[in-house]
């Protein structure tokens, strides 16, 4: 099956428009949740920690990820992934008021780590 210029320019028009909305919604959302945190804890530790997660996230998850989208099918990998992190943010959402002061990093730090893991994934895929 060959390809035409057509299709490859709506390829690369459909790989820069992704790219480009899950840079100002995922990467903008973690910085927001970032400074939540230093608002909420007045620590500056708990911003930075939030901010180091994305690259331990990106390192560690390289080759498994890597596998799993080599793996399985792009389109049900994907939404799954969409709904994984759909449901991490409700869960993160209805939790996130039981805790206070710098109790927030844990879920926070989870939620992140699977944010994270899913932009990954939907990346590579």
């Amino acid at each position: 099956m060959e390809i035409t210029d057509r299709q490859s320019n709506v390829q690369i028009i459909k790989d820069f428009s992704s790219n480009l909305i899950s840079a100002f919604s995922a990467d903008m959302f973690s910085l927001a949740m970032g400074l939540m945190l230093l608002d909420e804890t007045g620590m500056s530790l708990s911003f930075g920690l939030s901010m180091i997660i994305m690259p331990l996230v990106s390192l560690l998850g390289l080759v498994p990820i890597g596998n799993l989208v080599d793996s399985h099918r792009h389109k049900p990998l994907l939404v799954t992934s969409i709904l994984v992190r759909l449901i991490a943010l409700l869960i993160y959402a209805i939790t996130i008021n039981d805790f206070h002061g710098v109790g927030k990093i844990l879920p926070t730090v989870g939620f992140l780590v699977i944010n994270y893991t899913v932009q990954s994934v939907m990346t590579t895929g």
